[in-house]
Order: C-alpha cells, then structure tokens, then sequence
C-alpha cells in the first residue's frame, strides 16, 4: 500500500504509514483501489484526521484520478521485478505502439507555460481556464498487454527473461484485472502520451547527475522518454548522453573518464 501512494508511484499526499495502518485495522482498504472509493466519513473517524487534513486527502486523491502518468501507475503496483525504468519501457512501449485505444477526453484546470529543454520547442500558450486533455482508460492498458506472450516482452530493450516471465503471470490473472477494472471505475484515468521522435533523442540513453535549473529529474526523464529516449541507471560505455547539472557526484567524475 506504501508503495503505491509513494511519491515516484501515484504520489498521493497526506497517506502515510500511520494513516494505511489505520485503514487497515478499519478493514477499509483491501487493495489499492479502496483508496478512491473512501469517503469523507471514513476518514474524519480516524486518529488525527481534522477536516484541513480530510480535506487535502480527498483533493490530491482528485488531483492524482486526473494527472497520473501511465509509468508511475505502472510502477505503483508493485509488480514484482518491475522497477521505475522498466515502468518507462513499458509504457514507451504501449504508446509508440498506438493501439486502438478508446480515449477519452476531458478539460481540466490549467495555468502556466512550458519550458524548453536542450533546445528542443515545446509548446506554449497564455494562462487559460480550462484545457483538453486526452486520456486513456487503465483496463485498456491490462487487456493490451494481457496479449503480450513472453517473445513479445523480450523485443522491448531493456526487459529480460525473469521480467518477462513475471509480466505474463501478472497480466493472465483474473485478480489483478478485477482491481484494474475497480481502479477505472474509480474515476481513474491515465494521461494519454504522444511519442514524438526526435532526433537528438531517439535511440539515445540519457543518464542524469546533479540538480537541474529548469526541470526536475523526474521531469527532465519524462521529456527524454516523451521524445523516443531511454535512460540509463548510471554512467557506462552503453550511454550516449551524460546531463549534469549543479553539484553533481560521481557520476560526473565517471562521465569525464569515459
């Protein structure tokens, strides 16, 4: 359960330990789709539960069903050997794919502009109220994959034997498609992704060190992938791009000796 409110799984705020031990003991959570359908009442009876701290529960619950990122849904359910860049390939994997997905469309609040990393334009417009976005429903997700045979898994570069293996398992069980189908029903929804290859990032692997200016790492990597790269876990011959930024470690020093 901590794993997947974690904050590189859905990032739910104001879920702790204490507060899944709770829930726990209250026989309110079951799996992790239980999160979405708790109401205000369950909540407010709990040890230091005020209604500040209700509150912005149920707003980052509102906040996730409509923001989350296919990878960190992904990675947020704890499938076993499936680490966050292996929740990257797949999901890379799916959207450069484009199935024949249903998707769905929705506005939702928005305010800002986008920055621009290594010189690549991305698009930019004036504060607006509302913008569309497009989504896509996560037991579309299940069911594309619950095709997938274990030669399907190990074309995708990055996935071995053993993750292959677990991924078949995973997808050809009815349990895990039942908590799927309670978590879209839910209201959950994932963002849809376009892969757009560009050339200064297609084929490539990118590893990060130290603290970017602009872009969190989180955000940075997302870019890479969003634009057919992959990245790397730490600085080897098989890397094509080393971003540093300030203060960066080892990964450095290594980088300069290559």
């Amino acid at each position: 359960m901590s794993h997947f409110v974690s904050r590189k799984g859905m990032n739910i705020d104001g879920v702790g330990p204490s507060l899944i031990d709770q829930l726990l003991d209250a026989d309110l959570l079951s799996d992790v789709s239980d999160f979405f359908t708790l109401t205000h009442e369950d909540i407010s009876s709990l040890d230091r539960m005020g209604s500040v701290s209700v509150q912005n529960l149920f707003d980052s619950l509102d906040h996730v069903r409509e923001n989350t990122e296919l990878p960190n849904f992904l990675f947020s359910l704890g499938i076993p050997l499936l680490g966050e860049q292996a929740a990257q390939l797949l999901s890379k994997n799916f959207f450069a794919t484009k199935p024949e997905v249903h998707i769905v469309q929705k506005e939702i609040h928005h305010t800002g502009e986008q920055e621009s990393l290594f010189d690549i334009p991305v698009s930019s417009q004036p504060e607006v109220e509302y913008e569309s976005h497009n989504y896509i429903q996560p037991i579309a997700v299940f069911s594309f994959f619950a095709r997938y045979t274990e030669d399907d898994y190990l074309s995708i570069d990055g996935i071995g034997q053993k993750l292959a293996d677990t991924l078949v398992a995973y997808f050809s069980s009815g349990v895990h498609k039942h908590t799927w189908e309670k978590l879209q029903q839910a209201g959950l929804l994932c963002l849809y992704q376009e892969i757009n290859l560009h050339p200064e990032f297609e084929g490539k692997t990118f590893v990060f060190t130290g603290t970017l200016q602009h872009y969190s790492r989180e955000q940075a990597k997302k870019l890479v992938i969003d634009n057919g790269g992959s990245i790397g876990a730490s600085v080897s011959k098989s890397i094509d791009v080393v971003v540093i930024g300030s203060e960066a470690g080892s990964k450095k020093e290594k980088a300069q000796t290559l």
